[in-house]
């Protein structure tokens, strides 16, 4: 488990994913994607910066807005705002399935 997450927003047959991070806690905060899907991740700021905390390989390779999640591996990553969350997310934090 990962942000408090034990329901996740079901985005599975969604052509587009996009995540609002610049709200309180981000929109969605629980998420569920396909592998063969791309997750854009917009409002990251000076103010909500985005970190990765775990997943099964690292995917976070720019911390700017919008920054762009693919080529995602099976398995729940976790990403959160260091200055409004630890780094288990339960503050400001996302936290994507990632199913087949």
């Amino acid at each position: 488990m990962y942000a408090g997450c034990t329901a996740f927003d079901d985005r599975t047959n969604d052509a587009a994913v996009t995540v609002d991070f610049s709200t309180a806690f981000g929109s969605p905060k629980c998420l569920r994607v396909r592998a063969s899907q791309t997750i854009s991740v917009t409002g990251i700021s000076g103010f909500h910066p985005f970190r990765q905390s775990c997943g099964p390989d690292q995917k976070l390779t720019s911390t700017s807005s919008p920054t762009t999640l693919s080529s995602l591996a099976v398995g729940l990553y976790g990403f959160y705002c260091p200055n409004h969350s630890g780094s288990d997310g339960t503050g400001m934090g996302l936290a994507v399935q990632v199913v087949q």
